[in-house]
């Protein structure tokens, strides 16, 4: 795999270190690859971040450096605008979310995989034409 779309899920793995499958997580940052997130990856961490910070579970300094990590990797960012319609029309046939499908339908579209470590998301589209394109954390080596 030369290229792959990380979700957030595996993302938070990377700063907090108490998650499961964190060795997987640093996997997808160690190996030789580039990766790919959609361009709103950055909104739905920082989302992720400030929550936690308002409810007095990570200090605004350590957002703030972790927000600057995320920015200063390498990745390579995909717009997301074009795969709105189609992302909403797999939202709705898989009742699933839509923000979910914003990374799934890139994937497939792309043929890039979107690892993720929400099994609720993996277990979706197990089985489906999307199946090999949303990888489970778990079996990432």
């Amino acid at each position: 795999m030369k290229h792959c779309i990380p979700d957030p899920s595996v993302a938070v793995k990377w700063f907090f270190r108490d998650e499961d499958l964190i060795a997987q997580a640093d996997a997808v940052l160690q190996n030789e690859m580039e990766l790919v997130v959609p361009d709103y990856f950055y909104l739905e961490m920082n989302s992720v971040l400030t929550k936690l910070a308002r409810k007095g579970l990570l200090p605004t300094a350590q957002v703030l450096q972790m927000n600057r990590a995320l920015r200063a990797l390498p990745v390579h960012v995909l717009e997301t605008a074009k795969y709105r319609d189609l992302a909403l029309d797999l939202s709705i046939e898989k009742n699933t979310g839509y923000y979910d499908c914003l990374y799934v339908v890139p994937a497939q579209i792309t043929r890039i995989p979107l690892i993720t470590a929400d099994i609720r998301l993996h277990r979706t589209f197990v089985g489906t034409e999307y199946g090999e394109y949303v990888l489970w954390l778990g079996d990432y080596q």
